[in-house]
């Protein structure tokens, strides 16, 4: 419950404004908080660790990226999932897709290794303040800060058709709400979708004696091409002229996302339609290779096929389906959304509305600085809220890398202007604890101003 305004207002008169505010605690807050400590900038960190690929995503599924792009970015670029997999005697190679759970293993271990500090408490409410914005968490701490980074991954903005949206809460989920998935085992289930989130589920959910319908609009479902072992001379040839015609890269193959993944800086001096148009047109549906022998044959598969609506009658929903000019009907017990997310500041419930209203926007997404930076001065947005500004890449764990590298960088200059311009150096204080400092690592005791990394809504960095 939110606290009285009246008795907020009291308590901010007699608080020091801290200097940043970071919404997060997933791979893009992980990896801002190390290259703030390595530039020098005291601060917290907040949020509930890697909650979204902990606890929103079931055990089996895998990441859509190789072990070499996939990494959480640290200065020194040393402390990578590959090395992790290594010193843990875990045999993955550079090439192979990891699984969820060696890479949820390996975020935290980066946590305790760089960022042992995380707090985990949730950021509720944050709206302006003539001093920079006043942050309030659900243990009812207040924090006044000058800046506010938001960091909050793809879990607020899940997308679910409006066809769905009449049917009991108790038969129609999201993707991106299951972590286990106990309960459904032996029901029939509908999957929406064709991406990797609709075929990991669909092939989990048989696994678990479910009969599972998957309906798609595509024609055909696309996977990922799986690593040869032995290669012929053909292959060998190819391996040589493919990078030239078709480079690699972090996010996939071709010279426009080797642009996109590479030079995120260089994709935001791009015209507006132009970033929204690449953005909304690269990487479509795309399953895992481990999971195409796992659904085919497997799954009763409905493709070509748009929703027309849904029905929910004596425990079961009836989903109606229109293909090239005839209907049909499948009937399900549960029916989850793989339907992605669509980007909305207005999803983000800890936003103030006054707040929010001074954010510019271009569908649903904040229109970005070349520092991440709003319309709104000191506030800023990383990760997959990011995506329309600095391209695909931001949906990805490879993205961190640089709003990671920029934003340090910045901060530590703004730090170095914000001591230059006070007459007096105190100390941050908020209303119930006192900030400290993280232990285990070795802070710039010189420096007047103090960088906090505030909790999320519920919410973690972005999913891959």
């Amino acid at each position: 419950m939110r606290r009285d305004r009246r008795n907020i207002d009291e308590e901010v008169e007699v608080l020091d404004a801290i200097d940043v505010i970071i919404v997060g605690a997933g791979p893009y807050g992980l990896s801002l908080a190390s290259h703030l400590h390595a530039k020098g900038v005291r601060f917290r960190i907040f949020g509930r660790l890697m909650e979204s690929w902990k606890s929103r995503m079931p055990p089996g599924m895998y990441l859509k990226s190789h072990v070499w792009s996939s990494s959480l970015s640290d200065p020194a670029e040393k402390y990578t999932l590959g090395a992790f997999c290594k010193e843990i005697n875990f045999p993955l190679a550079d090439s192979d897709t990891p699984p969820l759970e060696q890479f949820v293993a390996y975020a935290e271990a980066f946590q305790q290794r760089v960022v042992p500090n995380v707090e985990g408490k949730l950021l509720t409410h944050l709206r302006s303040d003539p001093k920079g914005f006043i942050a309030e968490f659900d243990d009812g701490e207040l924090v006044l800060a000058k800046q506010v980074i938001v960091a909050v991954g793809v879990h607020p903005f899940k997308h679910v058709p409006r066809a769905l949206g009449g049917l009991p809460k108790e038969v129609v989920s999201h993707s991106g709400d299951y972590g286990a998935l106990g309960g459904l085992e032996g029901r029939t289930v509908a999957v929406i979708g064709a991406g990797a989130s609709a075929t990991d589920l669909a092939g989990l959910l048989v696994e678990k004696g479910a009969s599972v319908s998957l309906i798609a609009r595509t024609q055909e479902l696309k996977f990922a091409e799986k690593s040869r072992q032995r290669k012929s001379t053909f292959h060998h040839v190819a391996s040589v002229i493919k990078p030239i015609i078709r480079p690699g890269s972090g996010i996939g193959s071709g010279w426009l996302l080797k642009f996109c993944a590479d030079a995120p800086g260089l994709f935001h001096l791009l015209p507006q339609r132009l970033r929204t148009y690449v953005v909304g047109s690269q990487l479509g549906p795309l399953g895992h290779s481990g999971m195409k022998d796992r659904v085919i044959g497997k799954s009763q598969l409905f493709l070509g096929r748009e929703l027309e609506r849904a029905e929910y009658l004596d425990g079961n929903v009836t989903l109606h389906l229109k293909c090239a000019g005839r209907r049909e009907i499948v009937t399900a017990s549960h029916v989850i959304a793989a339907t992605g997310y669509k980007i909305d500041l207005r999803r983000l419930e800890f936003l103030d509305k006054n707040l929010l209203s001074r954010v510019a926007t271009v569908e649903g997404a904040p229109i970005l600085s070349s520092n991440y930076e709003s319309t709104t001065p000191g506030l800023y947005f990383i990760g997959p809220v990011a995506a329309n500004a600095f391209g695909p890449v931001m949906r990805f764990v490879f993205g961190a890398s640089h709003p990671s590298r920029r934003l340090a960088a910045y901060l530590a200059e703004s730090k170095v202007a914000w001591a230059a311009s006070s007459t007096e150096t105190k100390p941050a204080i908020t209303s119930r604890t006192k900030t400290v400092e993280p232990k285990g690592l070795t802070m710039d005791h010189e420096t007047s101003n103090e960088t906090a990394i505030a909790g999320t809504s519920g919410v973690d960095a972005t999913q891959s």
